[in-house]
């Protein structure tokens, strides 16, 4: 979403049109957006994060826990009704 803002907030500069007041609030609002220092903390927590949900061992995890709960969820729900 974000890098879709900052696309267009570059087309926008290029483009030259629309009024003075709109193109400055967007130019803003795009330089907090696209040019953001974050810090130490979350650029290491999202490094955490990234490489949890990309490693393949964790998709084979979740992929795992989901069939076993279905399995239990049937297994549970066997006997009931009719």
């Amino acid at each position: 979403m974000v890098g879709l803002f900052c696309l267009v907030c570059g087309r926008q500069d290029e483009q030259g049109g629309g009024d003075d007041k709109a193109r400055s609030t967007f130019k803003r609002v795009g330089h907090v957006l696209c040019f953001w220092d974050c810090s130490s903390h979350w650029t290491r927590f999202s490094e955490l994060c990234s490489f949890f949900v990309l490693d393949a061992y964790a998709e084979l995890f979740f992929f795992t826990c989901a069939v076993v709960n279905a399995a239990f969820m049937a297994a549970d729900h066997y006997h009931d009704g009719r």
